[in-house]
């Protein structure tokens, strides 16, 4: 069986196990989803590393100088009892690593998750993304790609079963010859000819639409001078 299957019109399956576990065809194709990062973060990578790197070039450079000046000075200044060694030489770098620490800032990506929660909070508490319709509002899943949407001009997708709204609306039926329902088609709307008839939800509030506890979703009206449709499934 599938995951997520369940046995309904027998009370036992007898099968033979091949794959289990890791070895399964689902397990096999999974992957661990990528890591999504904004054009900010990656940006902001870029700069850190070349700061990292800057740093790391200014201590060399500064241990490297210093060495030189041990070697020049270190008769005159005998005093200060200076070395010249590899072990000093890395000493050094270490020295000068602690004193341009500050150079990178350590609290920037502190900082911009910050506000990035800030910026997903008021996102799902704004008026302007609530539905009355629905009685829904935003829900951000994920607050690493908020400051991307300030940069979206064009959306491209295929997905119309989840994007479009789930929302029928009858039109019209033939039983027995006979014509229930008063909606246009799409061809007489397009060419404009839309039916004028009394609608029967302007006189008889029982056929005004869907019935909310079983029918959510199914828009429903029908003329008034016609057969109802609800009368004829009555004796079905």
């Amino acid at each position: 069986l599938l995951r997520g299957s369940s046995v309904r019109n027998t009370e036992y399956v007898l099968g033979l196990v091949i794959n289990t576990g890791a070895d399964t065809k689902v397990m096999q194709g999974a992957r661990k989803p990528p890591l999504k990062q904004s054009t900010m973060d990656r940006s902001i990578n870029l700069m850190m590393g070349f700061i990292v790197v800057t740093l790391v070039c200014m201590c060399t450079l500064s241990s490297v100088l210093k060495s030189a000046w041990v070697v020049d000075n270190r008769d005159k200044h005998w005093y200060l009892e200076l070395q010249d060694s590899s072990v000093n030489v890395l000493i050094d770098f270490l020295y000068f690593l602690v004193l341009l620490a500050s150079f990178v800032s350590v609290t920037l990506g502190v900082s911009i998750q910050m506000c990035k929660f800030a910026i997903a909070w008021f996102m799902a508490n704004s008026l302007a993304t609530y539905d009355e319709t629905c009685d829904t509002s935003l829900k951000v899943r994920t607050a690493e790609l908020v400051d991307e949407i300030g940069i979206i001009s064009h959306i491209f997708s295929d997905k119309t079963g989840t994007l479009t709204s789930n929302r029928m609306e009858f039109r019209r039926a033939v039983f027995g010859g006979r014509e229930y329902g008063c909606g246009d088609t799409a061809i007489a709307e397009t060419l404009g000819k839309a039916n004028t008839a009394a609608r029967r939800s302007d006189a008889l509030p029982p056929y005004a639409g869907c019935r909310p506890t079983t029918e959510p979703y199914i828009q429903f009206e029908e003329a008034a001078a016609a057969d109802s449709i609800w009368d004829a499934l009555q004796g079905v």
